[in-house]
């Protein structure tokens, strides 16, 4: 069972950085992991045991919803808002809020062309078309103008991404009339002045295991304020609802899974903790690598910190030489988003995207986790400095 799990982990890795042909065996034996998803579930193993008992000791379909709402609460209260929705994978979140906010076929959403597929997958999936904005070089997050600029009379919805776990310009899109469904997959606990994201009222979370506050497999939520907006978004992830404005959202069921609940739950206390070790991590990579062109948050944005980005010419060389020195990184885009197959009937060129392109070409990713030790970071910064 080991040796298959361990091929299914390799496959998956080798699917998404094709850009890299290297052996599968140096990875697993790397001295410095990328992610450390055993030293999380240490922490918090007695937390961890109760929560999953809690579970499995449940006597009917009722008792796991009640699971199932009590951490739609316990999460959206954390982040400061009203309402949550749990759904089975941030993707899902994303079209179900999108729905819930009117976005239908022949809308436009305008999103950044810096991001995972997720999220343009969302908005393809309800029959509307992504309306790409180039992101801000710094921080690869959008600002509001270059937003403003594209947006037309088709104009159903702003989407900013929280990138890197940075945060997205979003305050002065929150005037325009036009819904904003903030993409905070990689933002759980970033904030700006004291306000966690999402920094509008409406924001769509993953919780897949890589994240900051990541499960055991998959799983999403909305949060919001927006008392409508949360009612539909209940009506669009049963098929069962009968609200004629989402009715016409391509819809499966899609809710909080008990078991990835329990998980969450059992990690969320300790998420600042968390988020201030990787803040550590990221200062002392900062310090070092001023010369790499590191991706850093907007002036006073508190980051999650889920990747610490620097930008590298000869970046699928440098990668394979640190994994020879024991340092496991990772490339979260080889293709950028507007280049990749999916997406090729879209008619977006090469070119089109500059910073978005250029991200994916040199953008590689250092071990930022919580649990990086002092002598890891040490030699992630020896062997990067080469």
């Amino acid at each position: 069972m080991a040796s298959l799990l361990k091929r299914l982990v390799l496959r998956h890795y080798r699917r998404f950085a094709p850009a890299l042909d290297l052996a599968g065996e140096a990875y697993a034996h790397a001295v410095v992991g990328y992610e450390a998803f055993d030293r999380h579930n240490a922490a918090v193993k007695d937390e961890l045991s109760g929560e999953l008992s809690r579970v499995l000791a449940a006597r009917s379909t009722f008792e796991l919803w009640r699971l199932g709402k009590r951490w739609e609460t316990t999460f959206s209260g954390w982040c400061g808002r009203r309402h949550g929705i749990g759904t089975a994978s941030g993707t899902a979140a994303l079209q179900i809020a999108l729905a819930a906010a009117g976005v239908g076929p022949g809308d436009e959403v305008v999103t950044s062309a810096h991001t995972f597929v997720a999220t343009l997958l969302a908005i393809r999936n309800l029959g509307a078309r992504p309306v790409l904005v180039d992101p801000d070089p710094s921080d690869l997050c959008v600002r509001a103008d270059a937003v403003r600029a594209a947006i037309t009379g088709r104009t159903r919805a702003i989407v900013p991404v929280h990138m890197h776990g940075h945060l997205a310009e979003v305050a002065p899109l929150l005037g325009l009339g036009i819904p904003v469904i903030e993409d905070c997959a990689q933002a759980h606990g970033a904030s700006l002045a004291g306000r966690r994201a999402p920094l509008g009222p409406t924001g769509c979370f993953s919780f897949f295991a890589s994240k900051p506050l990541g499960g055991a497999g998959n799983g999403g939520m909305i949060v919001t304020d927006d008392e409508a907006l949360a009612a539909r978004a209940e009506t669009a992830r049963d098929p069962e609802g009968a609200d004629a404005i989402v009715l016409r959202a391509a819809r499966t069921p899609s809710y909080a899974d008990p078991l990835e609940a329990a998980v969450l739950t059992a990690r969320l206390p300790h998420l600042e903790a968390w988020r201030q070790a990787r803040a550590a991590n990221a200062a002392a990579y900062r310090e070092a690598f001023a010369d790499r062109e590191p991706v850093l948050p907007a002036p006073g944005v508190e980051s999650a910190w889920y990747s610490f980005v620097v930008r590298i010419p000869d970046r699928d060389a440098v990668k394979a030489r640190l994994l020879r020195a024991g340092v496991e990184t990772k490339i979260e885009y080889a293709t950028p988003v507007h280049l990749a197959p999916v997406f090729a009937d879209a008619g977006w060129r090469h070119g089109q995207f500059p910073v978005a392109e250029d991200a994916a070409a040199r953008g590689l990713s250092l071990p930022v986790h919580p649990f990086l030790t002092a002598t890891e970071r040490a030699r992630v910064i020896r062997a990067l400095r080469g």
